[in-house]
């Protein structure tokens, strides 16, 4: 875990740990600071039973140039949590330098944690660096959403410099499970390409994790998840070393992303838990 240590900086702009007590997760220890606010948990769902919904807000306006913004989420032991954003955010024009995101989650024994926020809005001259590491417990299961789409506010014909995308999937002795790796220019991501883009602008993806079951049947539940959703190209396939399944999205709009993926959460839960999650409310 040598390497992950160099990668996350010990200074978090935010930290949470999540811990079960009583049929209820809360929040044990909590610590923000600029730009990230954290609400009190709500408790919105029957089933399960005191799962946390922790929504996480901003006070900036977006991810600026020269940002580094490092968070960290302990899931303790049999812990039950659903964490999302205020909203979309918007990743701004950087002229002489980028920004970065750093997220590091790490999940207990019997834990549920989805992690599902909304799309990134990349700006033109956009320059994000962004790095997710999951580490996992042989009986974790983790529901991920990893999105963004671009936005030209002034209609210039302008698209965001550079997109770096790191996802990496780890149990907890360190031993990589998984990596997702991506580095993309707006001058490829606008080309209007086979193989690339064509002419889409939005692009999403979304794990279902878990090491105990048959990573074939979470990938035919996700297909039949999105059966019926329209205008997307989506791609669904297993993850190495049978931790579950994953699925990629693009699409011409965020509207149709987001009910793919809420279509692919409800059926997850449904299927964790024997019950639809409750509506998500934003």
């Amino acid at each position: 875990m040598q390497g992950n240590q160099e990668i996350y900086s010990p200074q978090f702009n935010l930290d949470l740990s999540l811990e079960r007590s009583y049929k209820k997760t809360f929040l044990r220890d909590q610590f923000s600071s600029y730009p990230f606010h954290v609400c009190k948990p709500h408790y919105l769902d029957e089933s399960p039973v005191g799962m946390a919904t922790i929504y996480l807000q901003s006070s900036a306006g977006g991810i600026f140039a020269g940002d580094t913004l490092n968070a960290r989420f302990n899931v303790g032991p049999g812990s039950q949590a659903h964490v999302t954003s205020q909203a979309s955010t918007v990743v701004h024009a950087m002229k002489n330098s980028g920004a970065k995101t750093n997220i590091l989650i790490r999940v207990g024994d019997q834990a549920l944690f989805e992690y599902l926020p909304d799309p990134l809005i990349l700006f033109p001259k956009a320059n994000l660096a962004a790095r997710l590491h999951l580490e996992i417990d042989q009986s974790s299961t983790v529901l991920l959403c990893d999105s963004y789409l671009t936005h030209d506010p002034y209609q210039s014909g302008g698209y965001f410099s550079q997109l770096a995308n790191e996802i990496t999937i780890t149990d907890k002795h360190g031993s990589l499970l998984c990596l997702d790796r991506s580095v993309i220019g707006g001058p490829d991501f606008s080309r209007n390409e086979i193989g690339i883009m064509g002419t889409r602008r939005v692009i999403g993806s979304f794990y279902y994790i878990n090491r105990s079951k048959d990573s074939n049947r979470v990938c035919e539940l996700l297909n039949n998840a999105l059966e019926r959703c329209s205008d997307i190209y989506a791609g669904v396939s297993t993850l190495p070393n049978q931790i579950g399944a994953w699925v990629r999205i693009i699409t011409t709009d965020a509207t149709p992303l987001r009910e793919a993926v809420d279509k692919m959460w409800r059926a997850s839960r449904a299927d964790i838990t024997g019950c639809q999650p409750a509506a998500s409310r934003k």
